[in-house]
């Protein structure tokens, strides 16, 4: 669990006088414990929720497919409470839990931008006298300043892309496939240790101008550009690096771009600084 995020949170809910916040996200979920519920998020519905009240205490809601998962990474002592897959009582059992804590009464955050209507419907229905508030503009706010632990893991995450996307570079040559350079790169940030990832692109030749696109078996040839980018995964967090690469030698008119992409760079880290206004700085980049 991490105690610094809680705390956190905790003097928030006091600052707007709130009683409790429930994070239902996946990423809301590790920003509070530091790890994320393996399927949630594959299936929505299977909520993982962490219940963070004003002094501080903590209980996470869990499924019973994954409550040994949950409580292998919690530390001892931490309260879990699970709801059952095939009962589809996720609600009743946080529902519980609020009452528990002495919340049925009160004024508690919730992500509704993440909580299915039907869920929210539900969740009111059986707690009629609890004020639910939106939360999760409060939580983005919280994430914009990063702790220690989260730019140390940031940092490694953004070099294991980096590393990755490199080797993956070396390892292929003309006539070898978009498969094969998505292949090297997959291996390579398991091989320098990504729980996973969230995304792949890798685009080449005339590929190259198409955003977000995965590989395919286009095959590489001399002077194709590739644009390759990964987002490796650990503890719920990933980075996403962007690197482009010229199949033996680049096109001209990628030079061109190149050239004036650092210049442009160079322009910007020169205008950053305290009390600049992040709009000014974007116009000038697109001028």
């Amino acid at each position: 669990m991490r105690t610094e995020v809680i705390a956190r949170q905790a003097a928030t809910l006091k600052q707007i006088g709130l009683d409790a916040i429930v994070s239902i996200s996946p990423e809301n979920f590790a920003y509070v414990t530091g790890f994320l519920s393996p399927t949630q998020p594959l299936m929505r519905w299977r909520h993982a929720m962490a219940l963070v009240t004003a002094d501080a205490t903590t209980t996470l809601v869990v499924v019973d497919m994954e409550a040994s998962t949950v409580r292998a990474k919690s530390p001892p002592g931490t309260e879990i409470a699970v709801w059952r897959e095939f009962k589809l009582d996720a609600m009743n059992v946080l529902a519980d839990v609020l009452r528990k804590h002495g919340l049925a009464e009160s004024a508690i955050g919730i992500e509704l931008d993440y909580l299915p209507a039907a869920d929210f419907a539900a969740l009111r229905e059986l707690l009629p006298q609890a004020s639910f508030v939106p939360a999760q503009a409060m939580l983005a706010r919280l994430r914009e300043v990063k702790t220690v632990e989260e730019i140390d893991l940031l940092r490694r995450l953004s070099r294991i892309a980096d590393k990755a996307i490199t080797q993956a570079f070396r390892s292929v040559r003309a006539g070898a496939s978009e498969m094969v350079l998505a292949a090297a790169l997959t291996r390579g940030i398991y091989e320098e240790g990504a729980e996973y990832f969230k995304l792949m692109i890798v685009a080449t030749g005339e590929r190259s101008v198409f955003p977000n696109v995965g590989p395919t078996s286009r095959i590489l040839k001399r002077g194709d550009v590739c644009r390759v980018e990964i987002f490796p995964m650990t503890n719920g967090y990933h980075a996403g690096v962007c690197r482009t690469a010229g199949v033996e030698a680049a096109p001209p008119h990628a030079k061109r771009i190149w050239a004036n992409l650092t210049a442009c760079k160079h322009m910007l880290l020169d205008a950053i600084k305290p009390g600049a206004s992040t709009q000014s700085i974007y116009k000038l980049y697109l001028r």
